[in-house]
């Protein structure tokens, strides 16, 4: 392949990302940006088996799948596919658990909109490097919250959790 084909074929793949990510990105902010008025124990008894629901939750991690399957064959300058991986790792672990969703989801559209930004807006300017630096300050201070607030570690991973938070950090 000449390297005008391997630009080529690796611009379509990104445009295929970006589009993938946005469609993502915005199902999971229209679902869980509406200002309804109504209680946790109302959600729970509305979504405790709400088949489409839980398509929703599938919806997710598939989404979540094929974006990381995609960004595997695109050459990215800085670690965005490891921060991604990250983002996948809270999300994932959010979504399995309909409480912890419930809860947080407003984490994981918050997540998303600064990844999204990131990858689909920022990239096209001249201080990529300088956005991509605060997105990874933005996540760093993310993953901070989500094993200090959200994650309910067991005390047998403890050691290994700080042995990984202090290789990342």
């Amino acid at each position: 392949m000449s390297g005008y084909e391997t630009v080529y074929a690796n611009n379509n793949v990104m445009d295929d990302f970006s589009d993938i990510l946005n469609k993502f990105y915005n199902s999971v902010k229209d679902k869980f940006t509406k200002n309804e008025e109504i209680s946790f124990d109302e959600i729970i008894i509305k979504y405790s088996e709400d088949n489409e629901f839980l398509k929703d939750l599938d919806f997710i991690k598939s989404s979540l799948n094929e974006i990381s399957e995609m960004m595997e064959q695109i050459n990215f300058e800085n670690d965005e596919y490891y921060n991604f991986a990250s983002i996948k790792r809270m999300i994932i672990y959010i979504v399995d658990n309909p409480e912890k969703y419930f809860f947080q989801s407003h984490f994981i559209v918050l997540l998303l909109k600064n990844f999204n930004d990131l990858i689909v807006k920022e990239r096209q300017l001249d201080d990529y490097q300088e956005e991509y630096e605060k997105f990874d300050k933005f996540l760093y201070e993310q993953e901070d919250y989500f094993y200090t607030e959200i994650f309910d570690g067991d005390s047998k991973y403890d050691d290994a959790i700080d042995k990984v938070t202090n290789i990342l950090g």
